[in-house]
């Protein structure tokens, strides 16, 4: 094949059976995916549009649009999520943790931009757009008490990078919310 078909299937090779990996541990459900990649290129400081939509459960639907570059890694990204279940995140949680998420949706819209410097440091993020997390229910694991609920948990505004660290939120919304006294107690300090 050629050299770019054979970076493809190599990266497929190798990539693959780590993502069949993550959701035999994470007990995911396999989205429906597609991708679509025009400008292929391995070659150094040529940049790519890639597009990737998936379907994850009843409701769940992602999608990301925006130029890739592999040589030196970097890209900018459109984003957007709806109601992507955060429940499959539980057995993560187990292992250190009492609580137990029971419900829970996250939806974000926003821009992501990242860029590996060439000298070899961390990988720098930069986010711009906003968050939600919704129709959240957490329990203590091991009596069943509720520890926190809420309908909505909307954060606009979000500014972030990850060098120099930075974050910015410009408004923060909380509706029909609960929590037990103790988690109540850990939220205000």
């Amino acid at each position: 094949g050629t050299p770019a078909g054979d970076f493809a299937d190599d990266a497929a090779k190798e990539l693959y059976p780590r993502l069949l990996k993550i959701k035999i541990e994470a007990n995911v459900i396999p989205p429906d995916i597609a991708l679509k990649v025009d400008g292929f290129s391995t070659v150094p400081k040529t940049s790519m549009r890639v597009a990737l939509q998936l379907q994850s459960g009843d409701a769940g639907k992602a999608s990301v649009a925006g130029t890739l570059r592999l040589a030196p890694l970097g890209g900018t990204l459109q984003v957007a999520a709806q109601r992507i279940d955060v429940t499959p995140v539980q057995p993560y949680l187990e292992q250190d943790y009492r609580v137990a998420l029971r419900t829970g949706s996250l939806s974000a819209k926003g821009q992501v931009a990242f860029e590996a410097p060439a000298t070899g440091e961390a990988l720098q993020v930069r986010y711009a757009g906003d968050a939600a997390l919704n129709d959240f229910h957490a329990q203590d694991r091991i009596t069943n008490e509720d520890l926190l609920r809420w309908r909505e948990l909307a954060l606009t505004g979000i500014t972030f990078a990850s060098a120099p660290t930075a974050l910015e939120i410009a408004d923060v919304s909380l509706k029909d919310s609960f929590s037990s006294g103790l988690v109540a107690v850990f939220v205000a300090f």
